[in-house]
């Protein structure tokens, strides 16, 4: 898996500068990347099945976990703070700012 630092800097307008707590999760994504390279390689000679202790065909707990740390690792990039993204706000938060503009708009 190619360096998410690197590809996030590439992506990046020039003199951008990361603050330290996008450094922190950028370093946090990268290290999740690698365990996330390190399960699949696990994963690939094994296949997704294996033995239960009974004989019964069951999926490896590598794909579990594998899942986690995908998740883990979207998680922490949406929290990277990139320039001209503005935080997703939520529907309620928009609702309740869209109801003041209303009534700004009508007492106007």
């Amino acid at each position: 898996m190619k360096d998410i630092e690197k590809q996030l800097q590439d992506a990046l307008p020039e003199g951008w500068e990361w603050d330290a707590k996008d450094l922190a999760l950028i370093h946090l994504a990268q290290s999740t990347a690698q365990t996330i390279t390190r399960l699949e390689r696990e994963l690939e000679p094994l296949g997704l099945v294996e033995a239960g202790s009974k004989g019964q065909p069951r999926v490896s707990p590598l794909v579990a976990e594998l899942r986690l740390q995908r998740e883990s690792l979207a998680r922490l990039l949406s929290r990277v703070a990139l320039p001209g993204e503005e935080p997703a706000k939520s529907e309620t938060h928009q609702r309740a700012a869209n109801a003041r503009w209303d009534r700004v708009r009508r007492n106007g």
